[in-house]
């Protein structure tokens, strides 16, 4: 009995002693809570609690995941959720916190847009199904119309309206969730093309209208998620980026599929999630976004356009002159620049500017139309020009007008004495040109040349728009 009584008491004296080591680890255990959409709940995997990416980045770093991400989740829903005690709760605790929103605020918006193509033959939850191959019909043909139609969205009201909401929505569930929580590590990620891999399938040309559509569309909403996130002080993951570059044919990072059967689910598959937590995990651990290499065989790491080549490529601004080729010594046109610009501000829509030499249906159109709306740049009477090459003076000329459109201060001046060539810039353009060599985006050619007269190539043009910082 005695030996019993005693070898209870060595049991409690080791519970009382190894308690508070207990305990003091479950209090340093980070807790970690992911909220958003689908991508955040692991909608459409076989095993979305271990092949989620939440889950591969609670598993890798041994966090305590609380996820309450939902399929279909807005930024409108999600606001109003953070109304709700527990999830409050939940994010005034966490540690750590996740956050993918902005996809179905746009594909909302794009299957209304869609249903009101059809004159109410369709619903917009009909489209949404054909899409994802559960309707009777749905194959290529069937979809045909709906993806030609597509291309003309991320210019609709509808595309802008949705735009404009987001990042209502969006500021404020920063500055709630700030609010809640202000010493939380949160990291938002930006939203990716979906469609991207089908460009290299054998069917892939049918669905070319819908992967520039997308790309338009995910870089607007990207940009109001890259600014409003910088504005509030978090760090955003950048996951379109790499998905922009791995996600392949060879090795696609989403389910959609154009053979057997037509399926254009939005949702990443099991290796998309494994990407997304590795692009996540870098940027909650504070680590630079990794270098993802280009497709473009004219670009070599070294070149001084590189970075800057990388960085616009990255972000959906410039793209190649075809899949393998950047073109980085061609001349910009004025088409180029008003639209790459235009995508810069998320596609806004304009009054149809008329000009003898645009076409319409040119693949500039809208962008020219904009740019005059908006005073980015102006034609030459009837003409506007869009295949003229783009002098640097002009680039700063539409730079400073573009910067000054987004609320920049523009004041600054620089002297342009020192360069040898300075006479040679035309008296319209001295002051863009005093105020692109003052803001340091406008370098010199040489030491003491400006060649304001020269025709900006496309590696300056990229290296011009980075310096901006509009981006």
């Amino acid at each position: 009995m005695k030996r019993k009584l005693l070898a209870m008491l060595v049991c409690v004296a080791l519970v009382g002693t190894l308690f508070p080591f207990a305990a003091m680890a479950e209090e340093t255990q980070v807790r970690y809570v992911a909220i958003g959409d689908s991508i955040s709940s692991g909608y459409g995997l076989e095993a979305p609690e271990t092949e989620a990416f939440p889950s591969l980045i609670a598993q890798d770093n041994g966090y305590t995941l609380t996820n309450l991400a939902q399929a279909g989740e807005t930024s409108g829903s999600l606001l109003a959720k953070l109304e709700n005690a527990e999830m409050a709760e939940a994010l005034s605790t966490a540690d750590v916190i996740t956050l993918t929103i902005g996809g179905n605020d746009m594909l909302a918006a794009l299957f209304d847009y869609l249903a009101e193509t059809t004159g109410g033959q369709m619903t917009a939850q009909e489209i949404l199904m054909l899409f994802m191959g559960q309707g009777e019909n749905a194959d290529l043909t069937t979809l045909a119309p709906f993806l030609q139609a597509m291309t003309a969205f991320p210019q609709s009201e509808q595309a802008t309206q949705a735009l404009t909401c987001f990042g209502e929505n969006f500021a404020s569930l920063l500055a709630k969730i700030k609010g809640l929580n202000p010493d939380a590590t949160l990291v938002v990620a930006t939203q990716y093309n979906p469609y991207s891999h089908l460009d290299g399938t054998a069917l892939g040309g049918a669905v070319t209208g819908i992967i520039s559509a997308f790309d338009a569309g995910v870089t607007a909403l990207n940009l109001q998620i890259q600014t409003l996130a910088a504005a509030a002080g978090y760090d955003v993951a950048d996951v379109c980026s790499t998905f922009r570059a791995e996600n392949t044919a060879a090795n696609p990072l989403c389910n959609a599929t154009l053979s057997p059967d037509v399926n254009m689910d939005i949702h990443p598959n099991a290796a998309g999630h494994a990407v997304i937590a590795a692009v996540m995990a870098s940027a909650l651990a504070g680590e630079p976004p990794a270098e993802t290499a280009l497709p473009f065989t004219d670009v070599a790491d070294g070149d001084w356009f590189y970075d800057a080549v990388a960085y616009v490529y990255g972000h959906g601004i410039m793209t190649g002159t075809s899949d393998t080729a950047f073109s980085p010594n061609l001349t910009t046109t004025r088409g180029m620049i008003v639209s790459m610009l235009h995508r810069l501000d998320g596609g806004q829509l304009a009054e149809r500017a008329s000009f003898s030499d645009v076409d319409p249906d040119a693949w500039y159109a809208d962008s020219v139309s904009w740019a005059v709306e908006n005073g980015i740049m102006v034609g030459y009477g009837d003409t506007f020009g869009p295949n003229d090459a783009l002098t640097r003076e002009q680039m700063a000329a539409v730079l400073m007008n573009f910067a000054a459109y987004k609320g920049m201060d523009v004041s600054t001046r620089a002297d342009l004495s020192p360069f040898t060539d300075a006479v040679a810039v035309s008296s319209w353009a001295s002051e863009a040109m005093q105020w692109a060599v003052g803001s340091g985006v406008i370098s010199g050619m040489t030491e003491d040349t400006l060649v304001p007269q020269g025709e900006s190539t496309r590696a300056q043009t990229a290296a011009m728009l980075v310096r901006t910082q509009l981006f």
